[in-house]
């Protein structure tokens, strides 16, 4: 099945049909990485596993490393179960601890793994070639310093007293809501 669809999707009448360039290399299988938190009641780890370990016995895929710990420093960040057949591999993890989004409850380890299936490692276990010292936020990216006050969405009032909504496209007149007002009345 693999062979027959990369067949297909390099043919150049169907490259032509889904407007992919003439410089884009010809199709074929990229590794898939699919992940999960272990206390995500949205998106069970569970349901991911019995999807992908049906997937891999239609497609007859072999299992070369058994469900198995991936590390995060020295602490246990989850499971991986790998799935191959000559052209595909699936990694198949979880995240210890994390729920439906995985980055914002780990955010250490979700960027190890992300980083290791972008680069290629096969092993997990690799840490990642950033430094991840808690750093200031810069100016630029702060809600209040680095902003021109006469842009600010907040405005004081002019004894101080209350804030008050600067004008904008989406709270001035003129806006659809405003305009269906005058249409209605």
């Amino acid at each position: 099945m693999v062979d027959a669809a990369s067949r297909y999707l390099s043919q150049s009448h169907v490259r032509q049909a889904l407007h992919v360039p003439d410089f884009v290399q010809p199709w074929d299988f990229c590794r898939v990485l699919v992940y999960n938190g272990d206390a995500d009641t949205a998106c069970s780890m569970f349901e991911a596993e019995w999807m992908i370990e049906s997937f891999a016995r239609i497609n007859k895929m072999v299992v070369p490393s058994q469900r198995g710990p991936w590390m995060y420093g020295q602490q246990i960040a989850g499971y991986t179960k790998r799935f191959q057949t000559s052209n595909m591999t699936i990694d198949l993890m979880t995240v210890k601890g994390a729920g439906h989004f995985v980055p914002t409850d780990r955010p250490g380890p979700a960027l190890q793994m992300i980083s290791n299936f972008f680069a290629g490692h096969s092993n997990y276990n690799n840490p990642v070639p950033f430094d991840l010292t808690r750093q200031p936020l810069l100016a630029q990216y702060t809600w209040i310093q680095g902003v021109d006050p006469k842009n600010h969405p907040l405005r004081t009032s002019s004894d101080g007293s209350r804030k008050t909504m600067a004008k904008y496209a989406w709270n001035s007149p003129g806006t659809l809501a405003e305009r269906d007002k005058t249409l209605d009345g």
